[in-house]
């Protein structure tokens, strides 16, 4: 930070920003006293009037406040020709063991759905066909606000003219449900694209993860899907190496895999953070054997996506094209929404 303002202008602002500042700001603010400004996860949009407002003061401005979120008044800035990433809440509310989300970015809170529906008819108007819905847990969506629920949101959106695909991201399974799965089948821009993340297929780890869910509740949701959605595509996140998981939780996982025969799969091993509860587990997993267990998991699931993509070679699909082979201009580059 010294030698940046030494080397081009003493007057530059330096910020920092987001989960790091969130956690570490006023430590590294007193490290790096060139830092002019720390802004934590709920005041990124406030950041121009901290500039300003740093140049007239002697120390650094500090905005910590979790509770103080408000959402982009500028609309389409996550644009990328023929998509949009739009936000309809933010933070968490469901204090997983392993996670520090809540932590960093506070409490859920939903954008208003008139926002919602603005934002996306003028994206619309624009030429924007396929609009992906970003959450912590989207499914919670309208519940800090009563205002309305995520799947009658969803309907909303399937209505607006223009729009040709909806996704959303990410999906906490103890707030889906069967009823959700059949309305979402009955509409028709909704891609047949399920992110759920399981983390263990062990209902003991599950259970000290604080997920709030079984297996059999989440079999349940698979089930549904399969059933009211025939073709629907399904990923997930799964977390090895959680402490205290033996190798018979492990082997429940795997069960799991091969049971749900998901299309991809975000692999991880339990890392240990600040805040959250889990690092409280005494019994930690050696670095080894969580090494282990989570290439035996990748290779598993590669396989399975393997075979599933080469059941898909000869069929025919609706696809977008998004623009030339990078390998082949010759070619055209297209998505389905699976």
């Amino acid at each position: 930070y010294r030698s940046f303002k030494e080397r081009y202008n003493r007057e530059t602002v330096i910020v920092l920003a987001g989960c790091m500042a969130q956690e570490r700001g006023q430590d590294l603010a007193r490290y790096f006293p060139e830092i002019d400004v720390v802004s934590g996860t709920c005041h990124i949009m406030d950041i121009p009037g901290f500039a300003e407002e740093r140049s007239g003061s002697k120390g650094p401005v500090i905005a910590l406040d979790k509770n103080d979120y408000r959402f982009s008044g500028y609309r389409g800035k996550r644009a990328e020709g023929y998509k949009a990433w739009v936000n309809i809440i933010t933070g968490c509310s469901n204090y997983c063991s392993y996670c520090v989300v809540p932590y960093l970015r506070g409490a859920e809170k939903s954008k208003s759905s008139s926002e919602i529906i603005t934002e996306i008819n003028e994206l619309a108007d624009r030429g924007v066909v396929e609009i992906n819905l970003l959450g912590q847990n989207v499914n919670s969506y309208g519940k800090d606000n009563n205002d309305i629920s995520f799947i009658e949101l969803l309907e909303k959106i399937n209505d607006i003219e223009g729009i040709k695909w909806i996704r959303f991201i990410t999906s906490h399974p103890k707030d889906f449900n069967e009823e959700i799965v059949k309305r979402i089948s009955t509409l028709k821009k909704v891609c047949k694209h399920f992110h759920l993340p399981v983390q263990s297929g062990s209902d003991r780890i599950l259970k000290l993860m604080n997920r709030k869910y079984t297996v059999e509740h989440y079999m349940d949701i698979i089930g549904a899907i399969r059933t009211y959605i025939p073709g629907a595509s399904i990923g997930t996140d799964i977390i090895v190496g959680f402490p205290s998981e033996s190798e018979e939780d492990y082997d429940q996982t795997l069960d799991l895999v091969m049971s749900v025969l998901f299309d991809d799969a975000f692999t991880y091993i339990y890392s240990e953070r600040q805040f959250e509860k889990a690092r409280d587990i005494p019994e930690k997993i050696p670095p080894e054997i969580s090494k282990k267990r989570i290439e035996t998991l990748i290779m598993l699931q590669r396989r399975i996506s393997y075979e599933k993509n080469t059941e898909e070679i000869g069929t025919e699909k609706t696809a977008l094209t998004i623009g030339e082979s990078k390998k082949d201009p010759s070619e055209m580059l297209c998505k389905t929404e699976t």
